[in-house]
Order: C-alpha cells, then sequence, then structure tokens
C-alpha cells in the first residue's frame, strides 16, 4: 500500500497547521487545495490572510476561491505556467527603476549566508495569459508580480536560484518578502517531523492510522514549539518524556 500524501494549512506567524487534507497522490493536492481552502474560510482563518502556495496550486480556479475567500494570494510561477513565467521574467529583465520597489535581506546559520533580494511591481496592465484554446480562464486580480533573487554562500560553493510569484495584494513589499520567506516556514516543519517524529518512517498503511498519527505528530509538534523552554524541540521533547512537570506545561497549552 502507498504512502499517505497530507496537504497541509500552516499558520506561518504562528507555526502552527490550521487544517490538513490527505490525499492519495501528490498530484491529488490540486483538487484538495479547494477543499482545504473551504475548511479554512468556515473556521474564520482565511479573510484577510495572505495565502501562499507553491507552484502546484498556481491555478485560475484556486486564485479565484482565495479571492472570493476574502483573502490574497501569493503564488509562485514555475513550469505549470511557463507562459506567465517567461512573460514576468522578461518584464523583469527591462523594467524602468520607477516602476520597481526593492527589499534585501541577509539571514547566516545553518552553515551558511543566505542574501534575498525581494522586487516588486505593480505595472501589471500588460499581463495577458496566453490561452490553448477559446475561453480558456485567465488569472483575474492580479496587483502585483514579484521577483525574488537567492544567493547562498557555503563554506565551498555559492548557489544562486531567482524565482517569480503573482499576487492579489497590492504592493506592499515588507508584506511580501514577509509572505514569501513564511512559505518555506513548513519546509521546516516537514524537516521537524521527518528527522525529530520520524514521520516518513512511519509504516501505518491500514485503516485510518496514518491519517489519525499525521495529526496527532504535528498537534505535539505545535505544541513542543509554543514552549519556550530553553533548548531545540529534540530537546524539550525528550526532556517532556522524562520530566512530568515539563509535559503537563506543555499539555497545557490547550
Amino acid at each position: 500500500m502507498k504512502a499517505l500524501h497530507t496537504l497541509s494549512a500552516y499558520a506561518t506567524t504562528a507555526r502552527l497547521v490550521l487544517a490538513q487534507r490527505s490525499v492519495p497522490e501528490k498530484t491529488n493536492e490540486i483538487t484538495a487545495i479547494p477543499e482545504l481552502l473551504d475548511d479554512l474560510a468556515s473556521a474564520g482563518q482565511l479573510e484577510g490572510a495572505l495565502v501562499s502556495i507553491d507552484a502546484m496550486g498556481c491555478q485560475v480556479g484556486i486564485a479565484d476561491k482565495i479571492v472570493a475567500c476574502k483573502a490574497d494570494y501569493l503564488l509562485a510561477l514555475k513550469g505549470n505556467q511557463p507562459t506567465l513565467e517567461t512573460d514576468v521574467a522578461d518584464y523583469f529583465r527591462t523594467a524602468p527603476k520607477e516602476e520597481l520597489v526593492s527589499k534585501s535581506s541577509v539571514e547566516k546559520g545553518h552553515g551558511r549566508i543566505e542574501t534575498r533580494t525581494y522586487t516588486a511591481s505593480q505595472n501589471v496592465d500588460w499581463i495577458t495569459s496566453a490561452r490553448s484554446y477559446p475561453g480558456q480562464p485567465r488569472f483575474s486580480g492580479i496587483k502585483t508580480i514579484v521577483k525574488v533573487e537567492e544567493r547562498a554562500e557555503h563554506a565551498d560553493r555559492t548557489t544562486f536560484d531567482t524565482r517569480f510569484f503573482i499576487s492579489s495584494a497590492p504592493i506592499d513589499i515588507e508584506r511580501i518578502a514577509k509572505g514569501v520567506r513564511g512559505h518555506w516556514g513548513v519546509e521546516s516543519m516537514h524537516w521537524l517531523l521527518d528527522v525529530e517524529f520520524k514521520d516518513d518512517l512511519s509504516r501505518y498503511r491500514s485503516g485510518h492510522g496514518a491519517k489519525n498519527m499525521a495529526v496527532v505528530r504535528r498537534f505535539a509538534l505545535g505544541l513542543v514549539r509554543a514552549n519556550k523552554t530553553k533548548g531545540s524541540v529534540k530537546t524539550r521533547r525528550k526532556a517532556a518524556g522524562w520530566n512530568p512537570m515539563l509535559l503537563l506545561q506543555i499539555l497545557q497549552r490547550t
């Protein structure tokens, strides 16, 4: 039996999983995302939010649903929207400086120095969608386009990466930069689930075991991360197993 894929809605500031859906295959995320958005909207967690989704979720229907729920989208352009990605890249290559707003940040950690430059423009009137058939839907509500240039300096090498995004939010470089950077917080969550909770090594395959344990692990991780005791997630989790008072302190966050 194949392993379970879990689609999560992650609040980057609170560092909590707000909702999740189980999908049989990775490609099923496209159809599951609207359902997850409905869950968030019904719980009052979506209005006013900036929703970031990777390239797989860069779909017209998903963008429209986010806007309909009174939120804004920040969608990565890569692969699945090649024409739009190329158009946006071409724009930034020749865009006048007066049309651009930029912000840079430098972060040190994990044996590397990361420099990110965020560049945004609200000149989006030129955007059109190449249609492969008459009436093919196009993205609506795009107000901002974004380019993110990343430079990572390691001890033995330097790597570069450039990514592009579209957003329905008005141009606000601070908010957009925070949204782009925060999007990868979910990767930190997955890393912790794998390394500290051995999520990928789970042998649950039948019944509701895999889904139930996915919920439990994410809930446990959220509680441990919310605790302000000194030490890493691994240290706090282990200490809670040894110290009933610390365990009670962590559980009382609920």
